[in-house]
């Protein structure tokens, strides 16, 4: 694949991405502002986003422009916020489901990250500004990490 070829791609998936956390985040305005929410929504939604971020930081972890071990800090995350998620649901009524700050903090963060990320493969650059914003995910992930632990500890134990 020619340079000039794989800058279109690399550019297009930028757009693309950007454009999925757009649609994602009028969805939910329009839901919650509207009143159209369904219990099968609050489900997949929050599962879609999660299959999205993990195959994009996948993608930029084999690009190199993420390391390994944010990718598996955030599989980790992801993984017990569904596997908690879906047992709670499954064994209590009224075990909440919702969104936290600190989760859409740390989403919304996780964004920034990504299309950081690919655009150092558009333009090659390194600023230590990156590295402690990739430092400042992980401490937002990590806080919405254990405030969902805590707050279902409460409801399953």
């Amino acid at each position: 694949m020619g340079i000039r070829l794989q800058y279109h791609l690399d550019w297009t998936l930028m757009v693309v991405f950007s454009c999925i956390m757009l649609t994602d985040v009028l969805d939910g305005w329009w839901a919650r502002s509207y009143k159209i929410t369904s219990t099968l929504g609050t489900i997949l939604d929050p599962l879609a986003d999660k299959i999205m971020i993990m195959s994009v930081i996948f993608g930029l972890v084999k690009r190199t422009v993420l390391p390994k071990w944010f990718f598996y800090l955030t599989l980790v995350k992801e993984v017990t916020l569904i596997i908690g998620s879906l047992y709670g649901a499954k064994s209590y009524k009224h075990f909440p489901l919702k969104a936290i700050l600190w989760g859409k903090i740390a989403m919304f963060s996780q964004c920034v990250l990504i299309l950081l990320a690919m655009s150092r493969i558009l333009y090659p650059w390194h600023h230590i500004g990156y590295d402690v914003y990739l430092w400042i995910v992980t401490l937002t992930m990590s806080i919405a990490w254990l405030i969902y632990v805590f707050r279902a500890k409460g409801h399953l134990l």
